[in-house]
């Protein structure tokens, strides 16, 4: 597949033209330049606990059964073929979620699933799509898989259903990488290195029959072949050791049992070695139009190798560095490794002047040191670890000194908490990454060093005395690749990129069609931030002819979109709509692609996703049926609007509608009877046919009142014959100030104080946080934990910064989880960080654009930010949107909201100008969760006498109580609404019904928001988040007295 080409050598005085190359760069291209550690390093199915029978953790993990390896190597090429095999031994059919990690730079090329005893292959759709079908198939009943990538790490989640106890359910994952390749010239030897991650959660349930199979293909048979065990030393997981379980072979074929593997293992290095290699070649292939040329990298001259470290000249013999220390809840598990790594460089390095800067969701603190078994031992004994990671805050942390000859940060770099980094970001100093977690944010951390004059180093991958000796150095990287725009196009990597002397480096691009004679590159590389080597490289016409068109396996335009994928990588949402066509056009999973499995023709034609080629016969029928389908939708949406609106007048009637109510009898009625039929332990007993009878009953009433007076605007009984027209004028006055003004009321919110014992040994405690750091030993896999820690440093402690940081450790326990994104947004609108809310509600709407929940919560955020354009554009979105039937009427309460955006600008674009209506209100209540398919309760109790028992089943009252539709599956909201509130106290509690998910999730957490005189003048707001944990349990939230 490599063919030699011409390559000349360039030399010192090619300098100049190198640096003309970089300028011309700029115009060819269109790109800018847990104390526990996460369960995504294992391998095992997740699924979300729920029930007593379960703890409160964030999710727990069925163990792998079964799992065969295949392993495949065509030079450069490694194709890594996974089939696993799960059981789940759970009473109840459950949802899992299977996430793992891959090696670096890997691409996940392939996904299939069984069904009906074969395995069938996924096909690419838009990520949000992907999920929406998942959960909409899953509710259904049918069966359904998809994977995905989770953003800015290199794990990947797979999300399949049904898992049904004691069946067995198969899944096989193929991603393809390249291998490290470097060059010994003294020896005449290529050696070619790669590191395959395994880890087992529960190795010794792990089948017998689960084994590792190498295939060799042709093409590497001079090379010899050794396998190696990497394994964990010491219980402390601070040291790796490599067992050699293959050596030097020439098999084209080695099998490895699980009896040759070892429960502490953390994956497989393979290393291939060339002795009779020729040096210094060039070679290049292409494929389709496409190109890889493979280049020796330059050596560097003695000087240039003998270098002293930054800094260690201006400052006699030692630099002044800074110690950036990530001490984010991820990083806990690590802290050994660490630590020794830091000691083994500083030893090495031997620094005049070390700043400590700790950090997770914001800056810890900043520490001066002149020793470094100091700095050492205060690490180890006061440097705790809690909170969320934000990457933006490097920045800032590594430009604020100006003394600091560089930065050597330790961190993964996946970022968890706050706003991202943008490609607009600079650094004063050079930055040395080291990582030693198996999760990594690989692209952000190259992207970070190479534009700082540093590099990351990966602790995985290579030796403390490799990380020691790149510590302060200037460093080798590519700089450039110059060629006219006329002949290639799309070449990449196309931006700076660290690369180690003697290693193979590697371009690709697009010849274009047009082009019929050799094409010239001139390839830059720089030492430090000069150009000092330009290697130039001709494409032949005779090699471009040969393009392997009728092959069916095309390796060169796969790893080119690999490439390619690589760059877009680092800042997704720039480069979103790229890399959605990337990820379709090559099948590959990326930020915004992902692959799904369906098993009946029903599905494929319900969500409009074209079958596989493996099932051809589905394929056929589908595309036969596709376009009557298209004409039936198109006539839906059309139709929406109307509903909406029509709905919407529903709603003015009621408000219009003047209530004279009657005092309520003592007796029941038959209404009363069910609305306050309860049970021992205070939840309402209920049934769909007293659902039924209640919510027909509720529309008789409403229709009854509808049917009186409309004009009246007040509850008194006075005679409106009264002939005295002074008296008239004087009551109209009154009648006139109390609508404006509205309700007097005083809203009492029930603090949330849940009585668990770790609450009580913090509260009792004479320093607080540490008490807390304490307990979280016991708790640190519960969100309700963090919640309810973080709730009382809030709004007890009043210590917002703690409060904040306690809070962020939900979204590490799981990349990615909206649920537990929804539980920190709606914790901290509450406390007014509105600015974090707008983040975390973004990133809900990124991953679930299916819901119009995520667009309302995130409107609600803007609004109080004073974004009313931006809001405004959100609430059109939730009325226009096409969504699920469970979500019906939730456009009714968002164009409440939208009337509400209006009071602050009525200049605002709204959808459609007959939903502009000013529903003022006495009260309003309104309610949400986080949990999806799970049913929670808005109850209201109204003051007597003439006050009822106001919820889903008696939904209108006789003083004009409303309560909204009753959502059954997931988020809300439910609304309480009610134009004039009779005197005394109003009693708002929440009431868990049902969960209906087919995942075993924990608690729910309800935000519930509270409004006296809506859109008036004097609205009061309150709001309070609650945690449920049960099925039927009731938890007051609010009182509110209106005088």
């Amino acid at each position: 597949m490599l063919n030699k080409i011409k390559g000349f050598f360039g030399s010192e005085g090619a300098k100049d033209d190198a640096e003309q190359s970089l300028d011309k760069f700029e115009k060819v291209q269109n790109l800018p330049s847990v104390a526990k550690e996460r369960s995504n390093d294992f391998i095992g199915i997740m699924i979300k606990d729920s029930n007593l029978t379960f703890s409160d953790k964030a999710s727990s993990i069925i163990p792998l059964l079964k799992q065969d390896i295949q392993i495949e190597l065509t030079y450069p090429i490694i194709q890594v073929i996974s089939t696993m095999t799960f059981k789940s031994n759970v009473s109840k059919t459950i949802e899992g979620e299977f996430v793992f990690p891959m090696p670096d730079k890997a691409t996940l090329v392939g996904y299939a699933l069984d069904v009906n005893g074969k395995l069938v292959d996924a096909v690419p759709i838009e990520k949000e799509k992907a999920k929406e079908v998942f959960e909409t198939e899953v509710r259904s009943g049918g069966g359904v898989s998809i994977v995905e990538k989770v953003k800015q790490s290199n794990c990947f989640r797979t999300r399949i259903y049904p898992l049904k106890k004691d069946e067995e359910r198969t899944i096989q994952v193929k991603y393809m990488l390249t291998l490290d390749e470097s060059e010994n010239t003294k020896n005449n030897e290529l050696e070619s290195v790669a590191f395959l991650p395994f880890q087992y959660v529960d190795f010794k349930n792990l089948s017998d029959k689960s084994k590792v199979t190498f295939s060799f293909g042709n093409d590497i048979n001079n090379f010899t072949k050794s396998i190696y065990l990497t394994v964990l030393k010491d219980k402390q997981q601070t040291e790796e050791e490599d067992k050699v379980l293959i050596e030097s072979t020439n098999d084209s074929k080695v099998i490895i049992n699980k009896e040759q593997l070892n429960e502490n293992m953390i994956g497989l290095k393979l290393k291939l070695k060339n002795v009779n290699h020729e040096t210094n070649n060039i070679l290049a292939a292409v494929e389709r139009g496409y190109f890889m040329i493979s280049i020796p990298v330059p050596e560097l001259t003695e000087v240039q190798r003998n270098m002293k470290r930054i800094g260690e000249l201006n400052n006699n013999g030692g630099a002044n560095i800074n110690i950036l220390w990530d001490c984010s809840l991820s990083q806990l598990n690590y802290k050994e490794k660490n630590l020794n790594i830091l000691q083994k460089v500083l030893e090495e390095v031997k620094p005049k002047q070390i700043t400590l800067t700790c950090f997770s969701n914001t800056l810890i603190n900043q520490n001066e040191f002149n020793d470094v078994k100091q700095l050492i031992s205060h690490i180890d004994k006061n440097v705790f670890y809690d909170g969320g990671s934000n990457m933006l805050e490097l920045e800032k942390l590594t430009n604020n000194n100006n003394n600091i000859d560089y930065v050597i940060a330790f961190t993964e770099g996946v970022h968890t908490f706050g706003k991202e980094v943008t490609p607009n970001v600079s650094f004063s100093k050079p930055i040395y990454f080291i990582n030693t977690s198996k999760t990594i944010n690989s692209t952000l951390l190259n992207h970070i060093s190479t534009i700082s004059g540093g590099i990351m180093l990966n602790a995985n991958e290579m030796s403390i005395e490799k990380i020691c000796e790149s510590i302060g150095r200037p460093v080798l990287s590519f700089a450039v690749a110059d060629f006219e725009e006329s002949q290639l196009e799309e070449v990449y990597p196309n931006e700076p990129i660290s690369v180690k002397e003697g290693s193979l480096f590697k371009l690709f691009g697009k010849v274009k069609k047009s082009v019929n004679n050799d094409v010239e590159l001139a390839i830059s590389f720089r030492f430090g931030s000069e150009v000092f080597h330009v290697q130039k490289v001709v494409l032949p016409k005779e090699l471009l002819s040969k393009c392997n068109d009728n092959e069916d396996n095309h390796i060169i335009p796969l790893l080119w979109a690999q490439q390619k994928l690589q760059s877009l990588s680092t800042f997704p949402e720039l480069f979103k709509e790229e890399m959605k066509q990337l990820g379709q056009e090559f099948k590959i999973v990326t930020d915004n692609t992902s692959l799904i499995v369906l098993e009946t023709l029903d599905q494929y034609l319900k969500h409009s996703i074209t079958p596989p080629e493996s099932l051809p016969n589905v394929r056929k029928e589908y595309l036969q049926k596709l376009k009557s389908d298209k004409e039936a939708e198109e006539k839906r949406e059309k139709q929406k609007i109307e509903k909406v609106i029509s709905k919407w007048q529903e709603r003015i009637n009621w408000h219009k509608t003047d209530f004279k109510p009657q005092p309520v009898a003592k007796e029941m009625s038959k209404k009363k009877c069910v609305s306050d039929s309860r049970n021992n332990s205070g939840a309402v007993l209920r049934s769909s046919m007293m659902r039924r009878e209640c919510c027909e009953e509720s529309r008789q009433v409403l229709q009854s009142s509808i049917s009186r007076s409309a004009s009246s605007e007040d509850y008194s009984d006075e005679d409106d014959n009264d002939d005295d027209n002074m008296e008239k004028e004087e009551v109209s006055k009154k009648k006139k100030d109390k609508k404006e003004s509205g309700a007097n009321a005083s809203i009492k919110v029930k603090a949330w104080t849940p009585d668990t014992p770790y609450l009580k040994a913090i509260q009792e405690a004479k320093d607080h946080y540490t008490e807390y750091l304490k307990q979280r030993d016991e708790y640190k896999d519960s969100p309700a934990f963090y919640l309810d820690v973080a709730d009382y440093f809030i709004a007890t402690l009043k210590r917002m910064d703690e409060g904040v940081r306690i809070l962020s450790n939900i979204v590490e326990l799981e990349l990615e989880s909206v649920q537990l994104y929804r539980i920190v947004g709606y914790r901290l609108d509450q406390s007014g960080e509105l600015e974090l809310a707008e983040w975390i509600f973004e990133k809900v709407k990124e991953i679930r654009p299916d819901e119009p929940q995520s667009f309302r919560d995130l409107a609600l955020v803007k609004e109080r930010l004073g974004k009313y354009k931006e809001s405004m554009e959100l609430f059109n979105k939730v009325i226009t949107g096409k969504w699920d039937s469970r979500f019906d009427e939730i456009e009714q309460t968002a164009a409440i909201e939208m009337n509400h955006l209006l009071q602050n600008d009525d200049t605002l674009q709204i959808v459609d100008k007959r939903l502009i209506y000013k529903m003022d209100l006495d009260l309003r209540i309104s309610m949400a969760w986080d949990t999806n398919d799970v049913d929670i309760d808005l109850h209201l109790q109204e003051p007597a006498p003439y006050g009822e028992h106001c919820y889903y089943g008696y939904n209108r009252t006789k003083i004009g109580g409303y309560v909204s539709r009753d959502f059954r599956q997931g988020y809300g909201p439910e609304e309480y609404m009610l134009k004039k509130a009779q005197p005394g106290n109003y009693r708002a509690y929440t009431n868990y019904f049902a969960n209906h998910q087919q995942s075993l999730t924990g608690g729910t957490t309800v935000l519930c928001t509270f409004f006296t005189n809506y859109m008036r003048p004097n609205e009061k707001r309150e709001m309070v988040t609650v945690r449920l944990t049960t099925n039927k349990q009731d938890i007051d939230v609010c009182e509110i007295t209106v005088q």
